[in-house]
């Protein structure tokens, strides 16, 4: 199984975007001891340079700007290599993108879940809401490629918004929901200087803690089900089937092939026999001498 891929994104900034994924970066470096690539995809590549100014051992940071790039083509052409480059070193990859039009909705598929931070506000839900339902076809799909779709609530300001926004707002497509990050100046003051597991705030520390260990149940699930999927597609070969060597068909071909075998003559019973039918031919040929020397001696 190759490395979970997480994008974190949304169609505007200001939403905490960057701050997650640099601070779950460092987070699953440093208390899971993976090793984790994060690509930043944007011009700003804000995340990018959090990891750069304030290091965690595990993390590698890539910058990619594909959000400026005109040709959707290429654009998805450089994130795909992207990724692909970051697989090969790393056991999660995260995805720092703001979501553009250009960006068509198959690259959702390139990656087992995505996050996408949204304040509370009835303005910001509402673009969430519009931004989400575009992609219900990849969020409300049944196939094995088909990504999660997570929202976590940021920049809380009452804890009341939060369970009352989603209590009473109709959602288009299936999400699951992290615990909402709380509004705090201790957070903004953190960018390139330190993380918010290390924030002297409890509640935003421990309410951060609590989002990590949700979002790592959930990787957790991805790849108990990646491990089923790979050992359901696994096919044993017809000849290292044992039912095959017992002569008990696992199936019509495995039964066919057995029977076939079974009724194989070895190679000594065939050279007996074509033994046999040599020694027959010269003793019919001698039988025949014999009745011709017979009518001979009838004749004199």
């Amino acid at each position: 199984m190759g490395p979970i891929k997480i994008l974190v994104t949304s169609q505007k900034g200001g939403v905490g975007k960057s701050t997650l994924t640099a601070n779950l970066a460092a987070y699953f470096a440093q208390f899971h001891r993976r090793q984790v690539a994060l690509i930043d995809f944007d011009h700003q590549a804000s995340s990018y340079h959090w990891i750069e100014r304030v290091p965690v051992s595990g993390v590698t940071p890539v910058i990619c700007d594909v959000v400026t790039e005109r040709d959707p083509q290429l654009a998805v052409l450089k994130m795909k290599q992207a990724l692909r480059a970051a697989e090969r070193v790393s056991d999660i990859v995260f995805a720092d993108l703001t979501w553009v039009n250009i960006f068509p909705q198959s690259l959702l598929l390139e990656f087992d879940l995505v996050l996408v931070p949204t304040s509370l506000s009835k303005v910001e839900m509402a673009s969430t809401i519009e931004f989400v339902s575009r992609f219900a076809g990849v969020f409300n799909g049944a196939g094995e490629r088909c990504p999660q779709l997570a929202l976590v609530p940021s920049r809380l300001h009452r804890t009341q918004d939060y369970l009352d926004i989603f209590s009473q707002t109709n959602f288009p497509v299936k999400f699951g929901l992290t615990s909402p990050l709380p509004f705090d100046l201790d957070i903004q003051s953190l960018y390139g200087q330190d993380y918010i597991f290390n924030t002297p705030n409890p509640e935003c520390r421990e309410r951060f803690f609590q989002i990590g260990r949700e979002i790592e149940r959930t990787l957790q699930a991805i790849d108990r089900s990646r491990e089923q999927e790979e050992t359901a597609s696994k096919v044993t070969p017809i000849w290292q089937n044992p039912k095959r060597r017992t002569g008990l068909g696992a199936s019509v071909l495995d039964g066919f092939v057995f029977e076939q075998r079974s009724r194989a003559r070895p190679a000594q019973t065939l050279q007996a026999q074509a033994q046999a039918r040599v020694q027959a031919q010269v003793a019919a040929k001698a039988g025949a001498f014999e009745s011709l020397m017979g009518m001979f001696r009838k004749r004199m």
